[in-house]
């Protein structure tokens, strides 16, 4: 996933919320163990 893309589409989707957005990400297994990974170089959140 590129990271300004993800950004972009973030910002644009809950600009006109008038409360904190709650963002998630959701998989649905086919990306294997990316979003489950605990090293935290190779997981979701290290990555971005």
């Amino acid at each position: 996933m590129d990271y300004a893309w993800f950004d972009r589409e973030v910002r644009t989707r809950t600009k006109w919320c008038d409360f904190p957005p709650l963002v998630t990400t959701c998989a649905d297994g086919g990306s294997g163990d990316w979003f489950r990974n605990v090293t935290l170089a190779a997981n979701f959140r290290g990555a971005f």
